[in-house]
């Protein structure tokens, strides 16, 4: 029979009734899961998105879209330096140097070529234009801390430097607004402690809520801070978590404890009570968390920009982990800590006939309750329209912050555009950008909007334009000066024909040479031959008839190589003269050149 109600009971009561069976498992599993995600949330930050103001399908959205596609994510930082003239124009360009060097930073300054004079604004001061490709997440908590580092490295005691932008900004109301939810989580629970204590007259039963809040806005931060990393999730996602997780918390437990106490008083068993306590105001807890769910889903499909859907994101994890831990969590403590509720109670009346009474009054008087309850709310509401509901600005930083005095002291000396500037983009369907009609019609809109009341500065591809026009005229410059390339050019290849010419005749003066010296070898032969036949003559009378035809052969010798000389001098004689005439060409050919 026991088996039977349980099956009948509601999914409910079903699980109600399992936790309370069993809850020192559920309170251990509880446990592990919040000390878990307690260490997972304290790190959250670093993890989490800057605020996104975008809102999607606009052309603002549109523009930085095609902005991150064709020229990648970048973020401006200012840096201003204030201090003598003489310390700026020494260290100025120092520090810019080394600014240059940091990695994905690329700086112009006052010192670059062709800077603007606006960047140098007072003889005393000096701006830095830093472009910053990296994502704003990453610009903020990665390079901006190796910007100050550097400045603080560079420049002397006597150079101040103020760093601003987006990144900067955005990065330091991330970490105040998660600083600040930690804090009033610490600073609200004393205050809900007291005044749960005032409502439910019991430490213990006031206690309750207290650790059912604590348990769903750590979980949360925790679980946030674990999605962040693998999706963007904006820093408000961690305030709306906190702030609904307490509430919600409290509140869903405030209802249960409540009609717990009632069924206990009215004389029910511990399970009784449990049972009727999850058909009746868990139903209740169950339905409104559903509700708010809903609501908050449909939201995430029409929320504008990342921001509004971070926010929505955290109230509806607050909303699941509140009502997962009044179905879970909450039995297991009620079935542990029911037999010590109403100790150390403060007063002595029932908790049925403290609530009953003070229902069936408020009943009674319908107009008076509700002029009693809304009228408070109207004045504690007030405040809300004096928001600001512009983009988030400095001046939300508390005073004092090093971010928001550098903001104040950029944005007074030399205005507030620099630290959050509108970027225009321009775009080609037809050809590249760079044709010389787009940058004299880019040139011309650029020049117009600085005209414009309210606009200061506007830093465009005006300075290309003029460069174009330099190029323009050097190539100019280059075509008037062809005619004399030209004659320069015929000149050289007259020479390099008389050249041609003075190489064959020396090739031609080098055979005729080649052949002299073969007759002069022919002719020293014979000479040698006649000398040793005159030789062989004086050596005796009696080998004369033989020596005198050996003579005789040596004198023909001596005719064929006499022949060989003349005829080799006659050629030396025509090598010669062509050679000449040779020179003669090359000569001529020389003078054109010179």
């Amino acid at each position: 029979m026991r088996e039977e109600a349980i099956l009948g009971r509601g999914i409910l009561s079903r699980v109600a009734h399992a936790c309370a069976s069993r809850p020192k498992t559920v309170l251990a599993l509880w446990l592990l899961a919040v000390v878990y995600l307690f260490f997972a949330g304290q790190n959250g930050a670093s993890s989490l998105e800057t605020s996104d103001i975008l809102i999607s399908g606009t052309k603002s959205a549109d523009a930085v879209e095609l902005e991150k596609k064709h020229f990648g994510e970048s973020q401006s930082l200012v840096v201003l330096l204030t201090g003598t003239a003489k310390s700026i124009d020494r260290f100025g360009p120092r520090a810019a140097r080394r600014l240059d060097r940091v990695k994905d930073v690329s700086v112009m300054s006052p010192w670059s070529p062709n800077a603007p004079d606006l960047l140098r604004p007072k003889k005393n001061q000096a701006l830095l234009v830093l472009q910053v490709g990296r994502p704003i997440e990453a610009a903020g908590s990665e390079t901006l801390p190796a910007i100050r580092k550097e400045l603080d490295k560079t420049l002397p005691r006597s150079v101040s430097s103020h760093v601003t932008g987006s990144a900067a900004l955005n990065t330091e109301m991330n970490r105040i607004g998660f600083k600040a939810a930690k804090d009033s989580e610490k600073l609200a629970a004393p205050f809900l402690l007291i005044i749960l204590l005032l409502v439910f007259r019991s430490p213990i039963a006031a206690l309750i809520p207290a650790v059912l809040g604590f348990a769903v806005i750590t979980s949360g931060s925790g679980v946030i801070a674990l999605l962040s990393r693998v999706m963007g999730i904006d820093a408000m996602a961690t305030t709306m978590m906190s702030m609904m997780g307490l509430a919600l918390g409290i509140d869903y437990t405030l209802l249960i404890v409540s009609r717990f106490r009632e069924e206990l008083a009215a004389g029910h068993s511990k399970d009784e009570a449990l049972e009727k306590t999850a058909a009746t105001a868990g139903r209740t807890v169950m339905f409104a968390g559903v509700i708010l769910i809903l609501a908050m889903l449909a939201t995430l499909w029409v929320a504008p920009g990342g921001m509004m859907t971070s926010a929505t994101a955290g109230v509806l994890g607050a909303a699941v982990i509140a009502m997962f831990a009044s179905a879970t969590l909450l039995p297991a403590l009620l079935s542990m800590l029911a037999p010590y509720l109403e100790r150390w109670r403060i007063g002595r009346k029932s908790p049925k006939a403290q609530v009953g009474n003070v229902v069936k009054r408020l009943i009674k008087r319908p107009v008076i309750t509700t002029a009693a309850v809304l009228i408070p709310l109207l004045i504690l509401s007030s405040p809300a329209l004096g928001l600001d509901v512009g983009a988030p600005a400095a001046t939300a930083l508390p005073e004092g912050n090093t971010v928001r005095e550098d903001f104040i002291k950029i944005k007074r000396e030399v205005g507030s555009g620099w630290a959050a500037s509108f970027t225009v983009l321009a775009v080609s369907k037809d050809g590249p950008m760079t044709e010389k009609a787009r940058l004299a019609t880019l040139d011309k809109f650029q020049k117009k909007l600085a005209r414009k009341d309210g606009i200061g500065t506007v830093l465009g591809p005006a300075g290309i334009n003029e460069q174009s026009k330099k190029l323009q005229k050097a190539a100019d410059d280059l075509s008037a000066q062809r005619k004399d390339l030209d004659k320069l050019e015929g000149g050289l290849g007259e020479a390099e024909g008389g050249v041609g010419e003075l190489r064959k005749g020396l090739t031609e003066a080098s055979a005729g040479a080649g052949e002299l010296e073969q007759g002069l070898s022919a002719s020293v032969d014979g000479t040698l031959e006649l000398k040793s036949a005159l030789d062989e003559t004086t050596s005796g009378s009696r080998e004369l008839g033989g020596s005198i035809a050996e003579a005789r052969d040596g004198a023909k010798k001596i005719a064929s190589a006499a022949g060989e000389v003349e005829k080799g001098s006659a050629q030396v004689k025509d090598a010669t003269k062509d050679f000449a005439d040779e020179l003669a060409g090359g000569r001529e050919s020389l003078e054109s050149l010179q």
